[in-house]
């Protein structure tokens, strides 16, 4: 009898458990796997917008790295699989107030510099074909050498747009420097801060 206890709590610690961290309301996973590539969570944050006099909720994010990282230019710089999810956490989002977000952090991003990119910049602004509902989880991926990818509740939403400089841009949304204390508190959580 000892053994089997013994036997079995020894495969409990072994067997690999999809253990998840709580950020607001939503369970977000320590792991995911992304192009066969195991992907650890490198941090998480809620994403707050102030309107008015209110502040609310928008989603909650995870960010995933091959490897802890705590330096937001090299996280926007690297050539390495990566991920963010964001799960939707109101249901007052709408692509358009998502897009015209992304826009700003494009801008942010890029110092105002988005011409060279306004291509790929409509590109992703068209994969969000739908407003997002209450419990929706976006995840936008990036693999090098073949470029960003949007899936919506794990439905691929198009075609993989390729490019690091616009790699950089998209995680720059998050992570760029900015003087809005919400994002501020959102990219030190995704940074494991």
């Amino acid at each position: 009898m000892k053994k089997i206890l013994f036997v079995l709590l020894a495969l409990l610690l072994l067997s690999p458990v999809a253990m998840a961290k709580k950020v607001g309301d939503v369970d977000v996973a320590d792991s995911i796997s992304l192009g066969g590539q195991n992907l650890a969570l490198n941090g998480a944050g809620i994403r707050i917008k102030k309107v008015a006099f209110i502040s609310i909720e928008i989603y909650s994010a995870g960010m995933y790295l091959t490897a802890k990282e705590s330096d937001a230019q090299a996280v926007i710089n690297a050539d390495d699989p990566m991920a963010i999810r964001l799960y939707i956490t109101t249901n007052k989002a709408t692509k358009e107030k998502l897009t015209d977000a992304w826009n700003e952090g494009f801008d942010r991003a890029t110092g105002g510099k988005t011409d060279p990119i306004k291509g790929e910049i409509g590109k992703f602004n068209a994969l969000f074909k739908t407003d997002p509902k209450e419990g929706d989880m976006y995840e936008i991926a990036y693999v090098p050498g073949k470029g960003i990818t949007l899936a919506m509740n794990g439905a691929l939403q198009g075609d993989a747009i390729p490019g690091l400089e616009f790699k950089k841009a998209v995680f720059g949304i998050w992570l760029a420097n900015t003087d809005d204390e919400y994002l501020n508190n959102l990219k030190t959580g995704l940074l494991g801060k």
